[in-house]
């Protein structure tokens, strides 16, 4: 590749300007490769703890990019007006990539294209649906950690998509399975104690 995910999502950060943007505005900026930057983009801040509402409105960012992959992949995207109009500091998006980078170059040193068979339309089509699936999670009512393993998982999904890495985006598949057993054990306890 041209130019690296860290140094896409800074350029893109960069091209801001505003102490406010929009998502709209961010997705505007996010060239040939917005689904799965898109996808990491809204995922990787909501790996840490965030202040409620981020996840809810990265989470439906996530699961609608997603499905739009899924289905129309060669389509620009495109979100609602109640989502795209949403806006963020642009001090606090910065401050997100910020903590976010380190991770994300590590994550660059590990990938490279192996194993396309897994990075093509089948495994393209399965991620999709994986990150829609980390998408929804997000927007459940689970305290404390109910952002943070789905978001990983659909972190490493993306990053495997964007790479062409299948064994990474196998890793991902991985990380899923365990966010998911997670966030059930959550529920499980939170049904239990009110019950």
């Amino acid at each position: 590749m041209a130019t690296g995910i860290s140094e896409h999502l800074e350029a893109v950060i960069a091209d801001l300007a505003g102490e406010e943007v929009t998502i709209d505005e961010i997705i505007e900026r996010l060239g040939n490769r917005a689904h799965g930057l898109a996808i990491l983009l809204f995922a990787l801040p909501c790996t840490l703890p965030m202040p409620y509402g981020i996840p809810t409105a990265f989470g439906t960012a996530i699961l609608l990019v997603s499905l739009q992959l899924l289905l129309w992949p060669g389509r620009s995207l495109w979100l609602p007006r109640f989502l795209g109009a949403r806006t963020i500091a642009r001090a606090d998006l910065q401050r997100m990539l910020d903590k976010a980078l380190p991770l994300v170059l590590r994550l660059e040193r590990l990938t490279h294209p192996r194993h396309e068979w897994a990075a093509g339309a089948p495994g393209r089509t399965i991620t999709a649906i994986l990150c829609a699936v980390c998408g929804f999670t997000m927007l459940l009512p689970i305290p404390f950690i109910g952002n943070i393993p789905p978001a990983i998982a659909a972190t490493a999904l993306a990053v495997g998509l964007l790479q062409r890495d299948g064994l990474f985006l196998m890793a991902g598949f991985v990380l899923f399975s365990a966010a998911m057993a997670i966030l059930a054990a959550a529920w499980w306890g939170i049904l239990n104690g009110v019950k």
